[in-house]
């Protein structure tokens, strides 16, 4: 987990939240699903520390994703939900375990519990958008546009007329990055009653499964 937070934490600043989010639930699930299939003890440790970095590499983006979808007055409850997801994790993979070793083995749990993080992959390709404050920071001002209409309209609100991005806004935001500022201060009417707007339920949802289905499989491992 330490070695896949350093590597890709910083990750999902140059490539992308989802971009990075996507590709280590994968590997998280596809190495934690082959280490049912390990000969010995050695196996079962190289493929579970390959699991594990891609756990390492989902923890510190899953927050930050999370908390650049939601207004400053949400960030906290949801952000402390987000949290809880991965206690729910512990007492869903125990309670895994406990019915189903006995029953069919170690082996068939570890298959079990990959699946998880298959579908939260597959739930975040299909259904959440990039980071548009991520997407701004870069320049991109059209997909953070479009990422924002997307939203609106799978919650069923309209973005507000002054809503939209505008390309100085950009520079505001790459510059607030570089400095370690808020984003409220660089782009206020980017950042404000636009995003007060967003009811960015599918996803909020998306994101605590994802806790959920890490921490499922890295505790049954």
């Amino acid at each position: 987990m330490l070695v896949g937070g350093m590597h890709w934490g910083p990750m999902g600043d140059a490539i992308g939240r989802r971009s990075t989010l996507i590709p280590m639930l994968a590997i998280n699930g596809a190495f934690g699903m082959l280490s049912a299939a390990a000969r010995n003890v050695a196996d079962l440790i190289v493929l579970s520390l390959i699991a594990g970095a891609g756990v390492g590499g989902i923890v510190p983006v899953v927050f930050s994703f999370l908390a650049e979808l939601l207004p400053a007055h949400a960030r906290g409850k949801f952000m402390v939900a987000l949290a809880s997801f991965w206690m729910v994790g512990f007492l869903y993979s125990a309670g895994l375990g406990w019915a189903m070793i006995p029953a069919v083995g170690w082996r068939a749990l570890l298959v079990l519990a990959a699946l998880p993080a298959f579908a939260a992959a597959a739930g975040c390709l299909l259904l959440l958008p990039e980071s548009p404050r991520y997407l701004l920071v870069h320049g991109r001002v059209g997909p953070a546009q479009k990422a924002m209409q997307r939203m609106a309209a799978v919650n069923r609100v309209q973005l507000p007329s002054h809503a939209r991005l505008r390309q100085h806004e950009s520079h505001l935001l790459a510059a607030a990055a570089a400095s370690g500022d808020s984003i409220s201060h660089a782009a206020p009417q980017a950042r404000g009653d636009a995003c007060r707007t967003l009811l960015v339920v599918v996803a909020i949802v998306c994101l605590w499964v994802v806790g959920l289905c890490v921490q499922v499989l890295y505790e049954i491992r």
